[in-house]
């Protein structure tokens, strides 16, 4: 646990140092942003200061341009191809239940990436703000001895998950081209050069997402720590020491000194948070749901194939590959998002144990926890349901109903032939 007793001791001049390269938190979503920037999914930002990124320029604005005009080019080149006499007859090969299951997958991947991309399009100021509040907060903090400091590269999860990612799509590419080599289809082919890409978009932006949760909850645990340091000690009037009185009147006069400091924090962390919740909301919603139904077809797929397997070892292997793919996004997804709500909701519980000898003090920490328990901390795939550790069993449970549903539908078909 970090040192905080020396918290109080507020530096100002430390508030205008350059802040360490190697800890910002620009370095530390670096890849991230570069592959949204890639994809124009992310500005262009331009760096106006030591603590604030301002707006992309005219020339950053063109490119970011044509590269949108180059996606909705290639989402419409897709659309025409899956609605094709020859690609749907190649979804439709082995059954009508396997063909509605492949349409229908393919069609939340289109809409999935081309509402993660006009949402962050039609909100590039928002995400600016946001990285800007992040970078408010780190200047705040500097005034704090031991203050935060991000992982580097070689222990950034979050890289490490793209690296991944990179060599995911690697073996796919090459499983699919091992698969065909012997049937190649131009249609096909283009098919998944674009799949593949939109998938990417995707899971780059969910990544990127992840990581800003998981800043966030550094930050909010960071000013949960602060807070402890002004507890009164448990010890009785009967044996309470001279020392211990004084201490525990020193804490009590330093928390009314710096209660303003650590609210404003708290209060920044939680604005912090709602605005990425309206950022990123409706593309989590699309996401989720593209990963669940990418799941139920793998799943469907793996269960009514598996015989077939052992002879058709690529077929095995791009199948298998995608349950990971999109398990893990909606892993690392559900995962940050329980982590900061559980930060940001810790905050009035561990503020709770802070009692003051004096009204004054008393009154100051009921204000804190009035104004702390009328916030309501939920992370929401646009309103519709609470992304946490939660979702992924709720997920689980719809997965397997429809799966049954497929099943049955696949032997109903069975049946009539």
């Amino acid at each position: 646990m970090r040192d905080t007793s020396r918290a109080t001791t507020i530096n100002n001049a430390g508030a205008e140092d350059v802040p360490n390269d190697r800890h910002h938190i620009l370095l530390f979503l670096r890849w991230p942003l570069l592959l949204l920037q890639l994809v124009g999914i992310s500005p262009l930002y331009t760096i106006k200061g030591q603590y604030e990124i301002g707006l992309p320029k005219r020339r950053a604005i063109f490119i970011t341009r044509a590269v949108l005009l180059t996606k909705v080019f290639l989402n419409i080149v897709h659309i025409l191809y899956l609605l094709s006499p020859t690609m749907l007859e190649m979804l439709f090969l082995k059954s009508n239940t396997d063909g509605m299951t492949n349409v229908l997958d393919i069609a939340l991947c289109i809409l999935s990436d081309s509402i993660i991309t006009w949402s962050c399009v039609a909100n590039t100021n928002k995400i600016i703000n946001i990285l800007n509040g992040y970078l408010k907060v780190d200047k705040v903090l500097k005034q704090f001895p031991d203050p935060l400091t991000e992982k580097p590269f070689a222990t950034n999860q979050f890289n490490r998950y793209l690296i991944w990612m990179l060599g995911f799509y690697c073996i796919a590419i090459f499983a699919y081209a091992k698969q065909t080599v012997y049937k190649l289809s131009v249609y096909f082919f283009v098919h998944v050069l674009i799949y593949m890409l939109q998938n990417a978009s995707s899971i780059i932006f969910v990544v990127f997402i992840s990581a800003l949760l998981y800043l966030l909850a550094e930050r909010l645990r960071f000013v949960n720590m602060l807070i402890p340091q002004y507890n009164r000690r448990g010890v009785s009037n009967r044996v309470l020491s001279r020392n211990v009185f004084n201490q525990n009147e020193e804490n009590l006069r330093r928390f009314a000194e710096n209660s303003t400091l650590i609210y404003s924090l708290h209060l920044d962390l939680l604005n912090l948070y709602k605005m990425m919740n309206e950022y990123a909301g409706l593309g989590l919603l699309a996401f989720v749901l593209y990963a669940c139904c990418g799941l139920l077809a793998c799943i469907y797929d793996v269960a009514l194939n598996i015989h077939i397997f052992t002879d058709n070892l690529y077929y095995s292997l791009w199948i298998m590959l995608w349950l990971p793919y999109f398990l893990g996004g909606l892993v690392l997804l559900a995962t940050n998002c329980a982590q900061a709500t559980r930060e940001a909701n810790n905050t009035s519980q561990i503020l709770a144990r802070v009692y003051g000898k004096g009204k004054e003090y008393q009154n100051i920490i009921d204000k804190f926890l009035t104004k702390s328990i009328r916030q309501d901390v939920h992370f929401t795939a646009y309103g519709f349901f609470v992304i946490d550790n939660t979702t992924l069993f709720k997920i689980s449970s719809a997965l397997v109903t429809y799966l049954v549903i497929l099943i049955q539908f696949k032997q109903l078909e069975k049946s009539k032939d």
